[in-house]
């Protein structure tokens, strides 16, 4: 592992804990799917553009 790499491990875990809280809140009836679907999207691109800013293919 490259020293790149540590920030990545930082963006993957704060996303994965963003999509079980929203999967969470899904499951649980305080959010419909459609409702969870947006955040979760929005989620997936902020882990995109830092993964290009970071230039990390």
């Amino acid at each position: 592992m490259t020293f790149n790499h540590f920030p990545l491990k930082g963006l993957e875990r704060r996303h994965h804990c963003g999509v079980n809280y929203i999967c969470s809140l899904q499951t649980g009836g305080k959010l419909s799917p459609e409702e969870a679907y947006k955040p979760i999207q929005i989620l997936w691109k902020q882990l995109k553009i830092s993964k290009k800013e970071l230039e990390i293919s």
